[in-house]
């Protein structure tokens, strides 16, 4: 009988986690996350049979509600767990992930203002189906979905003109009051789901990450994310955003336009992005760039509080 050895990541563990990344990944809708800089190691767990890992799992606090916020608002905290494909159903190599998961996730809680819940949650594709099926039987309930868009290389792309009083640069965000101030305006546009600092940490050290701005005089006005997969070969864009009174000026068309020439100069051929399913104008925006609906992640949650009252059942 083989031992599983459950740990956090270490450095040593790279080569082991590319391996692991390309036997998940080569499911075209597989949702895995990067263990991130060394700082969120403390939030990984591996499981390892002899060298080779085996599974997986990683806990991050997606967005964090003040008390500013309304009531109805809560702590989102987010958990990966993947285990090689011929384990996806093995239910007690899953749980000796799950269950330090969860305990890492309420010790995240203890940082959160106790004026709101905490949701625990998992982001999985549709067709990922039996780790689907192993969180809805600890509990988590759907509660929304996201689509990816893909767009190759080849697609058109209309040229797009930014006016005259808009300036465009690309941000490198690399001080602690850059970072404060687009956190900001990240909550100012999804109240109740804005990015955490350490999220946005967790973004900036994708390879090749950039932030492409556009400023009102020394007002940002609008602005989106992009960076290359590990590989080199995908470009992925997050985060567009424009605010209120600068919308429908078409600065999210042009920080599109930018954000694909910027992937293609770093030689990637083809480039995704997530829309909200709710979203459907920015479904046709996208669609009027070249992308096009490639799969959808379904989202799961459960009362951060039920879950670890479970596993002292």
């Amino acid at each position: 009988m083989k031992t599983t050895e459950i740990r956090q990541y270490k450095a040593t563990d790279e080569s082991a986690l590319g391996e692991l990344y390309h036997a998940v990944t080569a499911a075209p809708e597989a949702v895995f996350w990067w263990v991130g800089p060394e700082e969120n190691w403390k939030n990984v767990f591996c499981a390892f049979e002899g060298q080779k890992m085996v599974a997986k799992g990683q806990v991050a606090v997606f967005h964090e509600a003040d008390d500013n916020s309304s009531k109805a608002s809560e702590h989102l905290i987010y958990i990966n767990l993947k285990t090689v494909p011929d384990r996806e159903g093995d239910a007690e190599l899953l749980d000796s992930l799950y269950n330090p998961l969860v305990r890492r996730a309420f010790e995240l809680k203890q940082s959160l203002s106790d004026q709101h819940n905490t949701k625990l949650c998992v982001g999985n594709g549709q067709t990922e189906t039996d780790n689907n099926t192993y969180f809805k039987s600890k509990g988590f309930t759907y509660f929304e979905s996201e689509f990816n868009m893909l767009r190759e290389e080849s697609a058109p792309a209309p040229a797009i003109e930014l006016a005259t009083s808009y300036v465009f640069s690309r941000w490198a965000m690399d001080t602690p009051a850059e970072r404060e101030v687009y956190l900001s305006i990240d909550k100012e546009i999804w109240p109740n789901a804005s990015l955490t600092l350490d999220r946005l940490n967790e973004l900036q050290s994708n390879p090749a990450w950039k932030a492409l701005t556009i400023r009102d005089g020394k007002t940002i006005v609008a602005s989106a994310m992009a960076w290359a997969n590990k590989d080199g070969d995908e470009g992925v864009i997050e985060e567009v955003l424009v605010r209120e009174p600068w919308r429908k000026q078409g600065l999210a068309k042009y920080l599109l336009a930018e954000a694909i020439a910027y992937l293609k100069g770093l030689g990637c051929t083809t480039v995704e992005l997530q829309v909200s399913a709710t979203n459907q104008s920015a479904l046709q925006l996208y669609k009027g760039m070249g992308f096009e609906l490639n799969s959808e992640e379904v989202r799961y949650g459960i009362v951060l509080t039920e879950a670890e009252e479970m596993l002292r059942k």
